[in-house]
């Protein structure tokens, strides 16, 4: 399906020819699909706007980017029963992943359990060296595990 409007052709799928007609639908589907007006496309986004490596190629092909996760972010835990636990429950986060995903879901979650998060350095993989891309700081990694298994790393909320 397509609707010409000033010389660009403008596609569009499930859509009655009806709404096609319409100019105004025209605009909102160019606004939607703005990457599908023949003979344009626009450039890829750079990656490290995105905070991502130079490198990464757009794909989202990894299960955890895919919508095999929303099991995963959709999640919410027995809030009662983990204080409860026979087992220290302790929620962390990589300092430089506080306001991703990832950082904001442990964020929140310590709080459900009236805590805080603990920060560990490094971002949501500060533990690895880099053979797995974005490098973290390991070593002093180590250390904070170290702080926190001993107890001293485990904050309550006041």
């Amino acid at each position: 399906m397509q609707f010409v409007e000033g010389g660009a052709e403008v596609f569009g799928g499930g859509v009655g020819d009806e709404v096609l007609r319409d100019r105004g639908a025209a605009r909102w589907l160019r606004a939607g699909f703005s990457g599908v007006r023949r003979g344009r496309r626009r450039p890829a986004a750079d990656p490290a706007a995105f905070g991502m490596p130079t490198g990464d190629d757009g794909r989202r092909d990894d299960p955890l980017l895919s919508d095999r996760s929303w099991a995963v972010s959709s999640y919410r835990p027995e809030v009662d029963a983990l204080p409860a636990a026979p087992t220290r429950v302790v929620i962390a986060v990589g300092e430089e992943s506080e306001d991703v995903f990832t950082g904001r879901t442990a964020v929140a979650t310590a709080r459900l359990l009236g805590r805080q998060a603990v920060v560990f350095p490094g971002h949501h993989g500060g533990f690895l060296d880099g053979e797995f891309g974005y490098a973290g700081r390991p070593a002093a990694f180590a250390l904070r595990l170290c702080e926190v298994l001993d107890g001293a790393g485990d904050v309550s909320v006041d």
